[in-house]
């Protein structure tokens, strides 16, 4: 069976070429020759019988077998590497927790926080892996995610950690050239869309029965960080979860642009597969962070919340 398996520096320089679609390149970061680049590559298309590249004069691009063996082989890399540099670290952490979260969440509010978690247990040694798409734990090397939607994830265990309000908000300086007064004053601006959550607008517009308004227009951003300095740069008014943005908040860089704020359909949840149910490092993890929420918590119920704002109209909403 070992004639069906590509060495492994034929998985490297194909990797390298796949990244870059460019054997120079590929040759610099292996520090090899280009004419060795390409050798692995043809080889390794000759023992899969397929072609990998497409070759259009000095350009090289995958094709769709390239494409899904290079996902393939980007994994079993990683996965190799996360395996050397546990068996190197071995004797000095007691145990490894591979945890997946969404980009913003993880920069914005679990990197602040997580220095008390490494204090509790400095013996576990910590990795995190960020993915805008829900995880799935028979493919993603993780062993819990922090999950953003629905609880219903079959085998594995759901904990519940919080709700998610989103607010319009937008920096003070755009506010002043054109307020927002009532709801229906947003047709006068740029609304900031979220990749992944293409209807939230109109879910906010018609829970503030506003009309007038076209919901889906606007500039899309894949994560609620890069949508964050978009309104800070007075891009456009942004819906986002206030707890994500909080230090722009507290700096005075974003604030309010009104007071009515929308219950999202999801909810956050740590999610973890049931055969490690009984892994001591999840457990740990799991407790610390549904005490970090709570005692952080300022979750109020109900669809929409009205918050006394300074200067803006209520709506009969």
């Amino acid at each position: 069976m070992n004639h069906y398996l590509p060495s492994m520096t034929a998985l490297l320089c194909f990797d390298a070429v796949a990244r870059y679609a460019s054997v120079s390149r590929a040759s610099e970061e292996l520090n090899v020759t280009q004419s060795a680049v390409s050798r692995q590559v043809s080889a390794l298309e000759s023992l899969l019988q397929c072609k990998l590249f497409h070759r259009e004069r000095k350009r090289l691009r995958l094709t769709k077998m390239g494409e899904e063996y290079a996902r393939d082989v980007a994994d079993i890399l990683h996965r190799t590497r996360l395996s050397a540099m546990r068996l190197m670290t071995k004797g000095q952490a007691a145990g490894k927790l591979t945890i997946g979260v969404l980009p913003t969440f993880g920069s914005r509010w679990l990197m602040p926080r997580l220095g008390n978690f490494i204090q509790l247990r400095p013996s576990t040694e910590i990795n995190i892996i960020t993915k805008i798409r829900p995880f799935r734990f028979d493919h993603d090397p993780a062993d819990l995610v922090i999950h953003y939607g629905s609880a219903d994830w079959p085998n594995a265990n759901v904990t519940y950690l919080m709700d998610e309000d989103l607010s319009v908000i937008a920096a003070p300086g755009l506010l002043a050239r054109n307020p927002v007064r009532v709801p229906v004053d947003l047709a006068r601006h740029t609304l900031l869309q979220h990749t992944t959550r293409p209807e939230a607008w109109n879910q906010w517009l018609a829970a503030t029965r506003t009309g007038g308004v076209n919901g889906l227009a606007g500039p899309r951003f894949e994560h609620y960080a890069l949508m964050a300095e978009a309104a800070v740069a007075e891009l456009g008014l942004a819906l986002l979860p206030a707890f994500l943005v909080r230090s722009e908040i507290e700096r005075g860089t974003l604030v309010f642009a009104s007071p009515q704020r929308l219950r999202s359909d999801g909810r956050y949840y740590i999610v973890y597969p049931t055969v490690k149910e009984n892994n001591v490092d999840i457990l740990a993890f799991r407790d610390w962070l549904v005490g970090e929420i709570q005692r952080e918590s300022d979750v109020e119920s109900g669809e929409i919340r009205l918050i006394d704002v300074p200067g803006f109209a209520h709506t009969s909403a």
